[in-house]
């Protein structure tokens, strides 16, 4: 089954329809959604009607839950707490209930789960070897789930791990994993990617393959960052986007 997994839309309706075009010309099956989907842009319920139109599974990021009120964002910098109160401000009905339901992590196959930040946390960026050895210890509580795909960091990365324990982080997504090996994978980020490439990113993930595809798509930037400054919210978050930081 091939599946398109993305992340951290961050209510960037552009670059979700963008790469949703893309999707299309790739005979995905199913697309899996590894959170925020609110938080930093000024179209929420639009990018939540587009995932509904397009039955997307959908996990709850951090941002999502904030924006709900299931927790308040206390830890977050000022700039992104200007964005949670306004996403509330401005979030619909149906678009609230269905953020409040979303569940933290969907099992995909047999082998395959998702996240969106650690495994035992919403809110932890999965960043450091450390955070890479201690989710590879939880994965393994979770056998025969071998590969974890997660976000938050919206920075695309994959770590693979031998059967000796040997781990190591790889230069490319595009690759073919190996059966015998454990995986964690981080689509980067559809909505605002901060590895400094301003393009939408996403993966695909064939599970009869095993082989990934990395996918980096241009969108109307402009557009998206205007309807920022427009809904009042901070300049910077549509500047940001410009230079993928």
């Amino acid at each position: 089954m091939l599946y398109a997994i993305i992340s951290d839309i961050h209510s960037n309706l552009e670059a979700l329809d963008s790469v949703l075009d893309k999707i299309k010309g790739l005979k995905v099956e199913e697309i899996i959604c590894l959170g925020d989907v609110v938080g930093y842009g000024a179209n929420p319920n639009e990018c939540i009607s587009v995932l509904k139109k397009h039955n997307v599974r959908c996990i709850a990021g951090n941002h999502d839950t904030r924006a709900t009120g299931q927790k308040e964002p206390d830890s977050f910098n000022p700039k992104a707490q200007v964005s949670v109160f306004w996403t509330r401000e401005n979030i619909d009905i149906e678009s609230l209930a269905y953020l409040s339901k979303l569940p933290e992590s969907i099992i995909i196959n047999e082998e395959v789960i998702a996240f969106h930040g650690q495994i035992d946390s919403t809110d932890d960026y999965l960043l450091s070897m450390e955070d890479v050895r201690i989710n590879f210890s939880l994965l393994d509580d979770m056998a025969p789930l071998k590969i974890l795909l997660y976000g938050h960091t919206h920075k695309p990365a994959i770590h693979e791990r031998t059967k000796s324990g040997m781990i190591e982080e790889k230069c490319t997504l595009a690759c073919t994993l190996s059966n015998d090996r454990s995986y964690l994978i981080n689509p980067g980020s559809v909505g605002q990617p901060r590895d400094h490439d301003p393009r939408a990113s996403f993966i695909t993930l064939d599970s009869s393959t095993l082989k990934i595809e990395h996918h980096r798509v241009t969108y109307d930037i402009k557009s998206c960052a205007d309807k920022i400054i427009e809904a009042g919210l901070p300049e910077s978050l549509g500047e940001r986007l410009k230079e993928g930081r």
